[in-house]
């Protein structure tokens, strides 16, 4: 693990992207801003407002901002529509944190 793993995947728990009890309507076509737009999760402001009133601290929140960015949550990238929340969260990490042959 990296310095901050465990700040980011708080923030990302605290936005609900581990809950497997959330399903999502999901059509073949949605991307990720739609999503997340869905989710109530616009833009990056609506992300830091949503983690600051579950108490999250300033660090948190930043990095959280920074890897939604990072993993492209607010991009008009394809989904991967599985059955809940946490596993189409689990289909981008998957995705973005595979090792590539350079």
């Amino acid at each position: 693990r990296y310095q901050g793993f465990s700040e980011i995947m708080y923030g990302m728990n605290l936005l609900g992207f581990f809950d497997n009890l959330k399903p999502i309507e999901y059509n073949n076509k949605m991307t990720w801003y739609e999503l997340m737009n869905k989710l109530g999760f616009s833009d990056t402001k609506k992300i830091a407002e949503n983690l600051k009133s579950k108490g999250a601290s300033d660090q948190c929140i930043a990095q959280t901002i920074d890897c939604v960015q990072w993993l492209g949550m607010l991009s008009n990238e394809l989904i991967v529509p599985t059955e809940n929340l946490v596993n189409t969260f689990c289909a981008l990490l998957q995705k973005k944190l595979a090792y590539k042959p350079k």
